[in-house]
């Protein structure tokens, strides 16, 4: 299968406000640093190239910043029009560049996320694989590492009181995957 060149010829970014029910504390706020969580704002950058091809990327601003991502990623984007979609770190260059006054980091690197997640999305599904066979992946599965403040299940946790249990029992872990699990609550905790 030859190579046929292709050139991005429309991108698509839009924005989104999801207001969360409750909010949400951490150490930053403990501290008086910064304010409670009340909304995670989502920037989407659509891309299509001149055969048709598409990808999509998302970033998220927490606390602060939601429309400057927006308001970058708009800026810069259509420098990335008429270029080739597979030099994504060419074009990550470029884009970064033309926004270069912003800086090159936070709000910068967060708008430019969207797109070049689009631009990682549009190539693997040109190749019609999955993203992680595309950049070479060799598992079915991967522990996770939680930030957020949260706990993941310890591997041993107390029941009735004085004895040491395992979890998730073996049965449980032999059919999940996953790496992070919630333990049931009983009433002796």
């Amino acid at each position: 299968m030859a190579y046929t060149p292709d050139t991005i010829r429309h991108i698509r970014l839009s924005t989104a406000t999801l207001p969360l029910a409750t909010a949400i504390s951490d150490a930053k706020v403990f501290t008086g640093r910064q304010k409670p969580m009340t909304e995670v704002v989502f920037l989407f950058a659509e891309i299509t190239t001149e055969q048709g091809h598409e990808g999509v990327g998302f970033s998220y601003s927490k606390r602060a910043g939601g429309p400057a991502q927006y308001a970058h990623a708009r800026e810069v984007a259509e420098n990335a029009l008429g270029e080739d979609p597979n030099d994504i770190a060419k074009l990550y260059d470029k884009l970064l560049w033309a926004g270069a006054s912003v800086g090159r980091s936070g709000v910068a690197t967060q708008a430019l996320a969207a797109l070049d997640i689009a631009l990682y999305d549009l190539k693997a599904r040109r190749a019609r694989l999955p993203l992680a066979k595309l950049l070479g992946a060799h598992r079915d599965s991967v522990r996770t590492y939680n930030t957020s403040g949260a706990s993941c299940t310890p591997r041993w946790r107390r029941s009735p009181p004085g004895r040491m249990s395992r979890w998730p029992p073996e049965s449980a872990a032999s059919r999940s995957r996953s790496a992070c699990r919630t333990p049931p609550r009983t009433s002796a905790e």
